[in-house]
């Protein structure tokens, strides 16, 4: 009976300890803070990556013994991939973005690459975008060859914003029209849309001078020069179009149309007229005409004998890996 009774009191005492082990794991304190901690981590993760400093832990977390030994095999650079490259060479973007293949993808830095290839001469902006596991995307955007600004006696090849493209070799690009003024490059982009509407006249012209901020002259490739208007330029290089079609004047030997007057288009051609330079502090190109001057009206076209001899001074997606 002895032995009933403490076989009795140690199973009460387990049973007491068991129950209150139990009743431990189900207090209401215990389940509350759990509940605390786990909505705490997902809104603190949520807000990390809500702030963008999700990819920087994921980056630093990489760099931990478990990612090294598990991952990090698997996110190495194997392919790049580039859109919009024309002028700028495969080499000289590798270069930029300072990248080979097998490189731990998480090390490539596309913020910093971005900024180097954003100084390359030819790159107007760029867009880098890296694609685990294995592949660096570079969206490109090249500045466009619009002309030649002549400064200084020095030719610099500009783009369509004005820019000037920085170069050390210009040869290739020689073919196109030479402008020269002070605010030449930021006025070009207007000029060459409104000679683009006359294409056959557009080829024939070589060079054109920004006069006072205002205007342009042009001269063609056979000496011609062309006086525009401040004002409804469109609307005179279409009627020189008209004429030219009308009446061969490209073809003839003239030395400039003056398109100036809204209501007749004055014509300078190489009449057998004797001209004598003489030094002027003003102008050293002015000239003196010992004959008298010969006009010929044509309709609203007038013809006068030469002036003045001025001269003017004048490439879809591409893998680099």
């Amino acid at each position: 009976m002895q032995w009933f009774k403490l076989i009795s009191k140690k199973s009460k005492s387990a049973r007491m300890r068991q129950r209150g082990g139990l009743l431990f794991w189900c207090q209401k304190p215990f389940f509350i803070g759990s509940l605390i901690f786990l909505a705490g981590t997902f809104a603190t993760l949520f807000g990390l990556k809500q702030f963008g400093y999700y990819e920087k832990i994921v980056e630093i977390a990489a760099k931990s013994f478990f990612i090294n030994k598990i991952i990090k095999q698997e996110l190495r650079v194997n392919h790049i991939f580039v859109e919009g490259r024309s002028e700028t060479s495969r080499k000289t973007l590798l270069q930029s973005l300072s990248l080979h293949r097998g490189q731990f993808i998480l090390d490539f830095k596309p913020e910093e690459a971005r900024l180097r290839i954003e100084k390359l001469p030819w790159v107007e902006t760029a867009i880098i975008e890296r694609h685990l596991p294995d592949t660096i995307r570079l969206i490109i955007k090249e500045k466009k060859p619009l002309a030649l600004w002549q400064r200084n006696g020095q030719l610099l090849l500009v783009d369509d914003k004005g820019n000037i493209i920085n170069l050390p070799n210009i040869n290739s690009y020689m073919s196109l029209i030479i402008i020269i003024g002070k605010d030449a490059p930021i006025r070009a982009e207007g000029l060459f849309d409104v000679l683009a509407a006359e294409p056959i006249l557009a080829k024939e012209v070589k060079a054109a001078v920004r006069i006072g901020a205002r205007r342009w002259n042009l001269y063609l490739k056979n000496n011609i020069q062309i006086l525009l208007p401040e004002n409804n330029t469109s609307a005179a290089w279409g009627h020189l179009a008209q004429l030219n079609k009308k009446y061969k004047l490209l073809t003839q030997d003239l030395v400039s149309i003056d398109l100036r007057l809204s209501d007749r288009v004055i014509i300078q051609d190489q009449a057998k007229t004797q001209i004598q330079k003489f030094n002027s502090v003003y102008d050293k190109y002015s000239t003196k005409i010992k004959t008298k001057k010969r006009k010929k009206i044509i309709k609203n076209i007038i013809y006068l004998p030469k002036k003045n001899n001025y001269k003017s001074d004048t490439r879809g997606l591409d893998k680099l890996l």
